[in-house]
């Protein structure tokens, strides 16, 4: 009879611990973008259709947003990313919904450019039939961006479309575009 109790006793033991240990594992925990704000350099790795190049000094730089602590305000590029890599003086990227993981993640907004005066190298070189006139760049981070605290590194990327339209209407050139950065955070 003492056997039969045992048995219920150890039983229910097991349960309890079984379910104490699932409580709360799966909840996301937010993560401050404080420790991510920051000056940042690294590289950056174009593909432009079959075209492949490489940036290993891109700079990027990311604030507090004034009006939002729970956000980041982003800049990428300088002038001479502009030229040599379509990309450069984007300001006002918003950084959003950080969470721990592990690692922090978080959103990127969307990065649309229109060049029509001062086309960068980058753009030019991309053509050789006709001279551009103007040309849109668009792109999306889908997967958003990661923070690992321990190397102070900062990854993502951002796909999407360049279109390059020459002198003449019927002068027109687009390709796909993805620039993936890893980015070291600067002292």
């Amino acid at each position: 009879m003492m056997k039969k109790y045992v048995w219920q006793i150890l039983g229910v033991a097991l349960l309890i611990i079984v379910l104490t240990s699932c409580d709360n594992d799966d909840k996301v925990q937010p993560y401050d973008p404080n420790y991510v704000a920051g000056n940042y350099e690294g590289a950056c790795d174009i593909e432009f259709g079959a075209k492949k190049q490489k940036d290993s000094l891109f700079p990027a730089r990311f604030l507090m947003n004034s009006s939002n602590d729970a956000a980041l305000i982003g800049s990428l590029g300088d002038e001479r990313t502009r030229d040599e890599c379509g990309l450069g003086l984007i300001g006002n990227i918003q950084l959003t919904n950080f969470e721990k993981h592990g690692y922090a993640t978080f959103r990127m907004s969307s990065i649309t450019v229109t060049y029509s005066n001062l086309i960068p190298d980058f753009v030019n070189k991309q053509t050789d039939s006709f001279t551009v006139k103007s040309a849109k760049l668009t792109l999306t981070c889908e997967k958003g961006g990661q923070f690992d605290s321990n190397k102070q590194e900062i990854s993502f990327v951002y796909k999407g479309k360049l279109e390059i339209s020459g002198t003449q209407s019927a002068e027109k050139f687009s390709n796909s575009i993805s620039y993936s950065f890893v980015l070291t955070k600067k002292r």
